[in-house]
């Protein structure tokens, strides 16, 4: 049968694993630990190997800063140039698009426009954007930060009160146990003859 200890400690972690309150949706890897997971006798390393591993509001941490990672590459490319081709001024009316110079490629009344577009950053605009990157990816690297130091106080903090909990009534068990043993001996005090009823009761009592 599981122990007092265990069983506090297991009720511990699962509440650090659900400290930050607010459930988000992380990666579809991700997903809660399953009571038969954690093992019977826990470390303080299990408690926070178990909690960094599901814990949600971390997991969620870690995709911020893939996805200020990702912003970072981006921002150091040059935007891509756009190749288009478009016609204007087609035949849709029935009437031929040819002209007096005659009905080539070259003659019709449509235009054909070929064209290549490249964007160039003026005015400092690209080195803003890599700053703003770098920026985002420093705070989402704090913020991830942040949040493995709350979780592991909040495991660590579980951890200690399971162990004072499980120390507390180890202390109370044998404390206990000592009261019964002398109320035992009181008892057969009395039915030697050796010391008084009230006194049998005295003992009881305390």
């Amino acid at each position: 049968m599981e122990n007092t200890y265990f069983h506090q400690l297991r009720t511990a972690l699962w509440g650090a694993l659900c400290f930050s309150g607010s459930v988000i949706l992380a990666t579809d890897t991700a997903r809660p630990v399953a009571p038969s997971e954690i093992p019977k006798q826990l470390t303080l390393s299990d408690a926070r190997r178990l909690a960094f591993a599901n814990n949600w509001d971390l997991l969620a941490a870690k995709s911020d800063i893939d996805m200020a990672a990702a912003q970072k590459i981006i921002a150091r490319e040059f935007p891509n140039p756009a190749l288009s081709l478009s016609s204007m001024k087609l035949n849709v009316d029935g009437h031929p698009s040819s002209t007096r110079a005659g009905n080539g490629f070259w003659e019709r009344s449509y235009d054909n426009v070929l064209a290549v577009n490249q964007l160039f950053e003026i005015g400092g605009k690209r080195s803003s954007r890599r700053a703003s990157a770098a920026a985002g990816y420093a705070g989402a690297r704090g913020r991830l930060l942040d949040v493995k130091r709350l979780l592991d106080l909040a495991v660590t903090r579980a951890y200690i009160a399971a162990v004072q909990a499980e120390s507390d009534a180890q202390i109370l068990r044998q404390s206990s146990q000592s009261l019964r043993q002398e109320a035992q001996i009181a008892q057969t005090r009395l039915q030697a003859g050796d010391i008084a009823k009230t006194e049998r009761n005295q003992i009881e009592i305390a």
